[in-house]
């Protein structure tokens, strides 16, 4: 006898506001997201998920209230397992980033190929969550601004009809 099987696709967004507050020029920021809080169709058929892909990410600069010379100089998004602060994997970095210019208006975030697997591993098995971590410095303070992370993802699951 042959199995035969239904495979069927969806996509989701992990998305996370992280508020950036206070006199000091670098933060570290860090929340954890799951899969199964945002999506039901993951949470319905995470046992026959057989792929997740990170397909996109997108940030979003909002209730800016700096200088119009604020900028990031440098910053990271970084995924991990909701369990360990310390091992984690870099998805994103942002450079030269003039608040101003870009809040209010959706920014493509280049990803790093490291960091999409390390998060499809992630959100693929079990606790289907991870930590995500925000790090930077700007070039001057105080800091008043929320940066939305908005990470698409596609997932298949396969299920077996016989």
């Amino acid at each position: 006898m042959i199995g035969c099987s239904a495979s069927h696709d969806f996509e989701f967004d992990l998305s996370r506001d992280f508020q950036v507050v206070g006199s000091s020029t670098h933060y570290v920021l860090s929340q954890n997201v799951s899969a199964t809080d945002v999506s039901s169709d993951f949470n319905t058929y995470k046992s026959d998920i057989s792929d997740v892909q990170v397909v996109s990410a997108k940030y979003l600069i909002s209730a800016f209230t700096g200088p119009s010379s604020q900028r990031i100089d440098s910053a990271s998004l970084k995924c991990g397992a909701t369990t360990d602060s310390v091992a984690t994997t870099l998805i994103a970095a942002m450079n030269n980033v003039n608040l101003l210019s870009v809040a209010a208006v959706d920014q493509d975030l280049p990803l790093n190929d490291a960091g999409k697997t390390t998060l499809k591993n992630l959100i693929r098995n079990d606790p289907n969550a991870a930590k995500l971590s925000f790090a930077g410095f700007s070039n001057e303070g105080p800091m008043n601004f929320t940066v939305t992370f908005k990470i698409h993802m596609k997932v298949t699951y396969t299920k077996s009809l016989l």
